[in-house]
Protein backbone atom coordinates (compact mmCIF):
# COMPACT_ATOMS: atom_id res chain seq x y z
CA UNK A 1 0.00 0.00 0.00
CA UNK A 2 1.14 3.51 -0.57
CA UNK A 3 2.18 5.71 2.35
CA UNK A 4 -0.88 7.89 1.69
CA UNK A 5 -3.31 5.05 2.36
CA UNK A 6 -5.51 5.72 5.35
CA UNK A 7 -7.01 2.96 7.42
CA UNK A 8 -10.47 3.02 8.88
CA UNK A 9 -12.51 0.69 11.03
CA UNK A 10 -14.65 -1.87 9.27
CA UNK A 11 -18.29 -1.03 8.80
CA UNK A 12 -21.02 -3.30 10.16
CA UNK A 13 -21.85 -4.68 6.66
CA UNK A 14 -18.14 -5.44 6.10
CA UNK A 15 -17.93 -7.29 9.44
CA UNK A 16 -21.11 -9.18 8.59
CA UNK A 17 -19.58 -10.21 5.25
CA UNK A 18 -16.31 -11.24 6.93
CA UNK A 19 -17.74 -13.06 9.96
CA UNK A 20 -18.75 -16.36 8.24
CA UNK A 21 -15.17 -16.83 7.02
CA UNK A 22 -13.47 -16.40 10.37
CA UNK A 23 -12.29 -19.41 12.32
CA UNK A 24 -14.37 -19.72 15.46
CA UNK A 25 -11.50 -21.11 17.55
CA UNK A 26 -9.34 -17.96 17.16
CA UNK A 27 -9.44 -15.81 20.34
CA UNK A 28 -10.53 -12.39 19.11
CA UNK A 29 -10.42 -10.94 22.62
CA UNK A 30 -6.60 -10.97 22.35
CA UNK A 31 -6.61 -8.10 19.86
CA UNK A 32 -6.80 -4.71 21.58
CA UNK A 33 -9.07 -2.00 20.22
CA UNK A 34 -7.75 0.47 17.67
CA UNK A 35 -5.09 -1.91 16.22
CA UNK A 36 -3.30 -2.65 19.49
CA UNK A 37 0.21 -3.77 20.42
CA UNK A 38 2.33 -4.94 17.48
CA UNK A 39 3.16 -8.29 19.09
CA UNK A 40 -0.49 -9.04 19.71
CA UNK A 41 -1.48 -8.10 16.17
CA UNK A 42 1.35 -10.19 14.69
CA UNK A 43 0.42 -13.19 16.83
CA UNK A 44 -3.21 -12.81 15.81
CA UNK A 45 -2.24 -12.62 12.13
CA UNK A 46 -0.24 -15.86 12.50
CA UNK A 47 -3.22 -17.58 14.12
CA UNK A 48 -5.58 -16.44 11.37
CA UNK A 49 -3.08 -17.50 8.73
CA UNK A 50 -2.58 -20.89 10.34
CA UNK A 51 -6.34 -21.37 10.41
CA UNK A 52 -6.49 -20.86 6.62
CA UNK A 53 -8.45 -17.59 6.72
CA UNK A 54 -6.76 -15.95 3.73
CA UNK A 55 -7.37 -18.94 1.46
CA UNK A 56 -11.05 -18.98 2.48
CA UNK A 57 -11.34 -15.25 1.82
CA UNK A 58 -9.65 -15.50 -1.60
CA UNK A 59 -12.07 -18.26 -2.54
CA UNK A 60 -15.00 -16.21 -1.23
CA UNK A 61 -13.94 -13.20 -3.32
CA UNK A 62 -13.92 -15.42 -6.39
CA UNK A 63 -17.32 -16.95 -5.57
CA UNK A 64 -19.23 -13.84 -4.46
CA UNK A 65 -20.72 -11.24 -6.76
CA UNK A 66 -18.95 -7.94 -7.46
CA UNK A 67 -21.43 -5.99 -5.29
CA UNK A 68 -20.98 -8.14 -2.18
CA UNK A 69 -19.65 -6.08 0.80
CA UNK A 70 -16.62 -8.36 1.12
CA UNK A 71 -15.40 -7.07 -2.27
CA UNK A 72 -14.71 -3.69 -0.63
CA UNK A 73 -11.96 -5.43 1.35
CA UNK A 74 -10.19 -6.89 -1.70
CA UNK A 75 -7.02 -4.80 -1.35
CA UNK A 76 -6.67 -5.62 2.35
CA UNK A 77 -7.28 -9.34 1.78
CA UNK A 78 -4.78 -9.41 -1.11
CA UNK A 79 -2.16 -7.64 1.01
CA UNK A 80 -2.62 -10.11 3.85
CA UNK A 81 -2.48 -13.07 1.44
CA UNK A 82 0.83 -11.75 0.02
CA UNK A 83 2.31 -11.89 3.52
CA UNK A 84 0.62 -15.13 4.56
CA UNK A 85 2.50 -17.22 2.01
CA UNK A 86 5.56 -17.13 4.29
CA UNK A 87 3.55 -19.06 6.87
CA UNK A 88 1.24 -21.12 4.63
CA UNK A 89 3.68 -21.93 1.85
CA UNK A 90 3.16 -22.18 -1.88
CA UNK A 91 -0.44 -23.37 -1.63
CA UNK A 92 -1.75 -19.85 -1.20
CA UNK A 93 0.25 -18.70 -4.25
CA UNK A 94 -1.15 -21.56 -6.34
CA UNK A 95 -4.67 -20.66 -5.19
CA UNK A 96 -4.24 -16.95 -6.01
CA UNK A 97 -2.97 -17.85 -9.49
CA UNK A 98 -5.77 -20.36 -10.07
CA UNK A 99 -8.38 -17.78 -9.06
CA UNK A 100 -6.79 -15.08 -11.25
CA UNK A 101 -5.77 -12.71 -8.45
CA UNK A 102 -2.29 -11.43 -9.42
CA UNK A 103 -2.45 -8.73 -6.76
CA UNK A 104 -2.59 -11.43 -4.08
CA UNK A 105 0.78 -12.80 -5.22
CA UNK A 106 3.97 -11.87 -3.31
CA UNK A 107 5.60 -10.37 -6.40
CA UNK A 108 4.58 -7.45 -8.61
CA UNK A 109 1.72 -8.56 -10.91
CA UNK A 110 2.52 -9.33 -14.50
Amino acid sequence: MSPNTTFSLLTDPQWDALRPHLAHAVPWQGVPSQVGHAGTVARHFRRLTGAGLWERLLQALADLGPRHPLQALRRVIFRAARRAYRIRGLGIIVLARRLGFPRALPAPPG
